[in-house]
């Protein structure tokens, strides 16, 4: 198994995110298929934003299936 260290994220070859490291920018997609942006974190859980009326949910972080830093999103896209 491959790990990737990012700017303290912890991402698994498989690209399923192992570690709870989440921060307010982030995008993620749970196990129930619903997609959002991180707001807020707390303990064991965390509030996401839905599009597009930004709807808000409050999901258990074992909910989490993936992640996509908004970091690496930006690393990725080309420039003009």
């Amino acid at each position: 198994m491959s790990v990737l260290f990012k700017n303290g994220v912890i991402i698994s070859a498989s690209g399923r995110y192992t570690g709870d490291v989440y921060v307010d920018g982030d995008k993620i997609k749970t196990i129930g298929g619903f997609y959002g942006k991180v707001e807020m974190v707390k303990e064991d859980l965390v509030v996401i934003s839905c599009d597009p009326d930004g709807t808000k949910m409050t999901i258990a972080k074992s909910a989490i299936a993936t992640v996509q830093n908004s970091e690496v999103e930006n690393d990725a896209e080309p420039s003009s």
